[in-house]
């Protein structure tokens, strides 16, 4: 099975995609109504794109999601409940991240490197996001979620999996300071734990309380992509012997 795609994003100019991003929804969504949210911001679809990237914006399976008491929901994986000591439910994660996974990897075949291709989310997105890049896909460019967070005894924490260098992706995450829903101790919580695990990023507190994205949010992934692929482009001239003006 292959996760339908709600929206496509083109490079601007219609550049070669050389790099993508990967955007996942979270609860109570679809991969269409998370493009419309990050549109708005940008006024037009015209003013998201990027040079030699490409946006991809798919929608989660219909499974059974326990925390709304729906048999049916278009959800990523599913758990006991939202709050932090909340199981999630394994093979649902394991599901779900073979679908992330099978995206990924077409795009690979049409000649993206994997460390040129960032994947986020909102909510269980951003979750399914750090369950991807952290165990079951290692050696992508970079991971960030937004008012997310992940089981305080998740088994990622015990099984946490790095590219053949060593190395793992860098890590952005937001959380609202006020936010009554996912509380900001739960993202902190996690990105600390990761953070003893060897991952490097950073923690972005914004204040208020959480009603969907706001455009400091939808702003600063953004940049920190662009910053990435800067990053990632630079490794590969100095690798071959190059050495370009910063």
């Amino acid at each position: 099975m292959d996760l339908r795609i709600a929206a496509r994003v083109s490079s601007v100019g219609g550049t070669p995609v050389r790099q993508a991003i990967i955007f996942l929804h979270g609860t109570e969504g679809d991969g269409f109504l998370v493009y419309d949210d990050v549109k708005q911001f940008f006024g037009s679809e015209e003013k998201m794109k990027l040079l030699y990237t490409e946006i991809i914006f798919p929608t989660a399976p219909e499974q059974k999601y326990t925390p709304l008491l729906e048999d049916r929901w278009n959800a990523w994986y599913d758990r006991e409940g939202v709050p932090i000591n909340s199981c999630e439910k394994f093979e649902t994660v394991a599901y779900g991240a073979g679908l992330v996974a099978n995206l990924i990897v077409g795009l690979e075949a049409k000649g993206i490197p994997r460390n040129k291709i960032i994947l986020g989310g909102r909510s269980s997105g951003g979750s399914m996001a750090i369950f991807v890049g952290y165990h079951f896909l290692p050696g992508l460019g970079g991971i960030f979620a937004v008012s997310s967070h992940i089981h305080k005894e998740s088994f990622l924490f015990k099984d946490i999996r790095r590219d053949p260098s060593g190395s793992l992706p860098p890590l952005l995450m937001y959380n609202w300071k006020a936010d009554t829903y996912i509380l900001h101790c739960w993202g902190k919580t996690t990105y600390d734990k990761l953070s003893e695990l060897g991952v490097k990023g950073e923690f972005r507190s914004v204040r208020g309380i959480h009603v969907g994205m706001d455009v400091e949010e939808v702003k600063g992934i953004f940049d920190w992509c662009k910053s990435i692929f800067v990053s990632v482009l630079r490794e590969s001239f100095l690798g071959q012997g190059f050495s370009p003006s910063p």
